[in-house]
């Protein structure tokens, strides 16, 4: 799998698991986060639930200024955004966060079924928020 697929797994994770804890500084920053790497890799339908995600449960983010994830990373200042919140929890400390909890980027599925599984693991953590 490659990194931008590694990155986008461990940070949907990382943004249900902040879900779950009631923490919504670091769940919109990792749901930030996942929607870029998710662009990225290619997934656009994942990026596009994590974008949904991010402007529903914080409306003045800057993330609502853009249609898709896409437009944003083309937007100097949101691309800058991403970067920051990049260098505070890079790929490595993502991996190594879900480490010590037990959990992986990957979840156990095949490299084929990543996305989808990924998409159903923000379904069942953020429920009524993505059906439409």
């Amino acid at each position: 799998m490659g990194q931008a697929e590694t990155a986008a797994g461990c940070y949907v994770q990382l943004a249900c698991l902040s879900q779950e804890r009631q923490q919504p500084l670091p769940r919109d920053r990792f749901l930030l986060l996942a929607a870029a790497a998710a662009c990225r890799a290619g997934w656009t339908d994942l990026a596009a639930d994590c974008h949904r995600l991010l402007t529903t449960l914080a409306p003045h983010h800057q993330a609502t200024h853009f249609i898709t994830v896409a437009d944003g990373l083309r937007n100097e200042d949101f691309a800058a955004l991403v970067t920051h919140w990049e260098r505070f929890c890079p790929l490595e400390r993502a991996e190594m966060l879900l480490s010590e909890l037990g959990l992986s980027a990957e979840g156990d599925v095949p490299e084929t079924e990543q996305a989808d599984w990924l998409r159903t693991r923000l379904r069942r953590t953020f429920g009524d928020l993505l059906q439409t």
